[in-house]
Formats: structure tokens, C-alpha cells, sequence
């Protein structure tokens, strides 16, 4: 494989990877570049290496560029174009595929990221993959089930839920319990 450039391309000079197996949800990465733009480039096996501007194939990005195109109406995309024999482009299509299957999460950072998101934007969530209810999970998750445990299994820590009428007063409440010491987090719904 051998990296040629990068550049923006009209949609009409590429063609999304014949037999590609991922599925994906095209509405959840448009509604993410609309909101993030498009801040990765897709992978394109280019047909001329003399010539890549004239396209090729999309290894890596398929998904992005159907959202991109079919969704927003996008007339280009901005594309990594690389030169490599037919064996590579599918070795590249099916790493770039099964990478992300194989993703893990420390959960508690990804709950901070989430948070400091929600709390940093109007529109909350939006654009990030995620929703309020995801977020509410992650947190509700964490916490103990209720019940009868053995010994060796009882909880260290246990949860309380409160619900506020507004955010000013959620606001006040976790300031006030923050002030006596307790750890506390809010929940958005």
C-alpha cells in the first residue's frame, strides 16, 4: 500500500466497496457530520495512481460517504487516496470493519466524556452517536441492584435518585450535597 494524498473529491468519481458487510446507520453519521462536519477522511483506492483525482473505490468510509452524499446531498468528499493491489484494498476494508467491532470502553471516562458534552452544547448530545437515555443508562448501570447479596458481595456503594423540577434547582441540590461532603452526579432525561 502506498499513500498517494489527500484530497476532495466529486462524489461522482467514487464507488463505495462492492460487498462491503458492514451496516450502518446512515441517519446517526449524518446527523454527525452536520453537526462535527467531516472530520475523518474516507479511504479510497484510486482506479490511476498517474492520476488519483479521477477516484477509485472507498475502502474505509463507506458509511460516511452514503450519509454524506445520500443524506445531506454532499457534491464531494474528502478522501485519503492510496494505491494498492486488489488483496490489500480487502485486508484494509476488512480491518477497517472489524476494529471497530472490537472496541471497549472504560465506561466511567466515557461517561465524563458524555457529560462534559451535554453540558457544553445547546443541543446536548447531538452529533456524538449517543442520546440522553444512553447516558442515563451508562450511570443508572453502574449502580447496585437491589436485593439480598452474599457476604463477599455487598455493595460499597449505594444510590439515590432525585428528581428535580427544574434545573436551577438541580443545580442547587447538588451543590448543597456536594457542600456536605456527599459524591453526587446529575442525570439529564
Amino acid at each position: 500500500m502506498r499513500y498517494l494524498t489527500t484530497a476532495t473529491l466529486p462524489a461522482e468519481v467514487l464507488r463505495v466497496y462492492p460487498g462491503n458487510a458492514r451496516r450502518s446507520d446512515l441517519k446517526t453519521i449524518a446527523e454527525s457530520l452536520a453537526r462535527n462536519n467531516q472530520y475523518r477522511s474516507v479511504v479510497v483506492q484510486v482506479d490511476d495512481p498517474e492520476h488519483p483525482e479521477q477516484g477509485g473505490v472507498i475502502l474505509a468510509g463507506n458509511h460516511t460517504f452514503l450519509a454524506a452524499t445520500q443524506e445531506l446531498g454532499h457534491a464531494e468528499v474528502r478522501c485519503e487516496l492510496i494505491d494498492c493491489d486488489d488483496t490489500e484494498a480487502r485486508r484494509i476494508n476488512l480491518v477497517d470493519n472489524r476494529l471497530s467491532d472490537q472496541a471497549d470502553y472504560d465506561e466511567d471516562a466515557l461517561v465524563e466524556l458524555l457529560r462534559a458534552a451535554a453540558e457544553a452544547a445547546v443541543d446536548g448530545l447531538a452529533g456524538t452517536g449517543y442520546t440522553e437515555a444512553d447516558l442515563a443508562k451508562l450511570t443508572t448501570d453502574s449502580l447496585p441492584e437491589p436485593g439480598d447479596a452474599g457476604e463477599d458481595e455487598l455493595a460499597s456503594l449505594f444510590g439515590v435518585i432525585v428528581e428535580c423540577d427544574t434545573e436551577t434547582q438541580q443545580a442547587q441540590l447538588l451543590e448543597q450535597l456536594s457542600a456536605e461532603g456527599w459524591p453526587v452526579r446529575a442525570l439529564m432525561r
